[in-house]
């Protein structure tokens, strides 16, 4: 099939009809008023390195402008190849022009629906203007050659915060990146490690004394030129912010759990609005310092598009997803 455009893709979204053997549609939200272009082709091309953990299928998409978007890959079961477990955990991949790798913070995402199954984004994910592939596979890294499996872990300790990662294999590895981002900024470097010989455990320790959302990713460069980035993991200092981290599962049916950050035990406001601003529900809820995780309930809701607000006295923060 060849490729679809659709106009003026805004925050509400729009749903690109699209398959080549079979129907595999996608679903753009929160762009930006750009227009989306998008196609799907039979196979993983560029080819990957364990076919056989993966789906079957890859969407190319690009936008009329540099831009941001969530994006929703629907497939059936008789597209995924024979080592992807269903329903089950989805890493989704993009292609550099020079290699595959996991999307940041994009490696475990549940699939959603009975066949057909959905697999979404994490939020917003950067969209150019230049056609990128995207490809589904088992999550864990299966997919990809041996020194792709990258984890990173976080941990507060009294000397800041502890970034500790694991790796299968460091063979072709010529270092590591530690990268930060503080609140809402970009990613940047702030610390260098070489791989020791067949070390396959690492560990630093970022002593910034910031208070405010940190958050972590390491970047592992290869002797081929190739680079690679692990999962996002995220760490709050002091202060009383707050964040909507993650929805599970997004499109949602009906129950779905959301996880938050907190830097301190407080209370918050929880309140769900329609498109229109319009508010739906809202609730007061406890929360304690660090991982919170609440599961609720949206029977109630029409299918449509919703973001979810969280709001203390000095903190805001929102998440929409998708109610089916």
């Amino acid at each position: 099939m060849g490729v679809l455009t659709l106009n003026t893709v805004n925050a509400g979204g729009k749903f690109f009809p699209i398959g080549n053997t079979s129907y595999n549609p996608l679903l753009v939200l929160n762009g930006n008023g750009e227009n989306f272009s998008a196609r799907v082709q039979t196979g993983i091309n560029p080819a990957v390195a364990f076919p056989s953990y993966g789906v079957n299928r890859t969407w190319h998409v690009f936008a009329s402008g540099n831009t941001t978007a969530t994006l929703h890959f629907q497939f059936a079961a008789a597209d995924a190849s024979a080592g992807v477990n269903l329903p089950g955990d989805i890493e989704i991949l993009q292609h550099s022009a020079v290699a595959w790798s996991v999307i940041p913070g994009n490696g475990i995402r549940p699939t959603v629906g009975t066949n057909p199954y959905t697999v979404s984004t994490v939020n917003n994910i950067p969209i150019g203007n230049t056609a990128v592939a995207y490809a589904l596979g088992k999550s864990g890294g299966h997919i990809l050659p041996l020194n792709f499996s990258i984890t990173a872990r976080s941990q507060t300790t009294g000397y800041g915060t502890r970034i500790s990662w694991e790796i299968v294999s460091a063979d072709q590895v010529r270092n590591f990146e530690l990268q930060r981002a503080v609140a809402g900024s970009t990613f940047s470097t702030i610390a260098y490690q070489i791989p020791a010989a067949n070390g396959l455990n690492y560990s630093m320790i970022d002593s910034s004394s910031q208070t405010d959302l940190h958050l972590y990713r390491i970047k592992v460069n290869l002797l081929n030129g190739r680079s690679h980035y692990s999962n996002i993991v995220s760490v709050q200092n002091s202060g009383q912010a707050v964040m909507l981290t993650s929805v599970r599962p997004n499109p949602l049916s009906n129950d779905a759990v959301f996880s938050i950050h907190a830097a301190a035990p407080c209370m918050a406001g929880l309140s769900v609005y329609n498109m229109a601003g319009q508010q739906i529900m809202n609730r007061t809820i406890n929360l304690k310092k660090g991982n919170n995780s609440i599961q609720l309930s949206f029977s109630f809701l029409s299918a449509g598009n919703y973001y979810l607000q969280l709001s203390t006295e000095n903190a805001i923060s929102r998440y929409q997803f998708v109610k089916q």
